[in-house]
């Protein structure tokens, strides 16, 4: 059997924590979290990365999120790549091509995983929410599950959070 290959994803998934950490994040101290991670990474010169550890599940939803979102933009460059093989096994077009693919299949992979895991932290999260009201079950999944789905932050968020800082 093939031996399976270890990917350290921290970085990129802590790079996810914290474009869509919100202030209610880390038991609604987010911005001391920060406050305090950059200024330890700051007084140390080994420390060359500040890395968002994994908190509650919302978190870990949105950041999967992103990383989905990130895949979707690179999987957004090859619309139209034509996946018929070329028929020169080892000509540059050839090379090309199979490179291509590779990294289609990755990205690919990748979105799935990250969309899988999203799911699973989705269900858990709304689970965890579910309350009976008058004998009957509904299921509240408010403001901390919302993921932004295209373009930048919106400035009128990102200034509070930097005059707190």
């Amino acid at each position: 059997p093939e031996k399976a290959v270890g990917i350290n994803a921290n970085r990129i998934v802590s790079i996810c924590r914290l474009v869509s950490l919100r202030p209610e994040d880390v038991g609604g101290d987010a911005i001391d979290y920060l406050r305090e991670g950059l200024i330890s990474n700051s007084e140390s010169p080994s420390n060359t990365h500040f890395l968002v550890e994994k908190a509650e599940d919302v978190l870990e939803y949105r950041a999967m999120m992103c990383v989905v979102r990130l895949c979707n933009v690179g999987l957004s460059r090859y619309v139209g790549y034509d996946n018929a093989e070329p028929e020169v096994a080892g000509s540059r077009v050839w090379n090309a091509w199979y490179v291509t693919k590779g990294e289609v299949r990755a990205l690919g992979m990748l979105l799935q995983t990250a969309a899988s895991e999203a799911n699973k932290y989705k269900r858990r999260y709304l689970s965890s929410k579910k309350r009976s009201v008058g004998g009957s079950t509904t299921t509240s999944s408010g403001a901390a599950m919302k993921v932004r789905e295209e373009g930048a932050c919106p400035l009128n968020y990102t200034l509070p959070l930097l005059d707190r800082l």
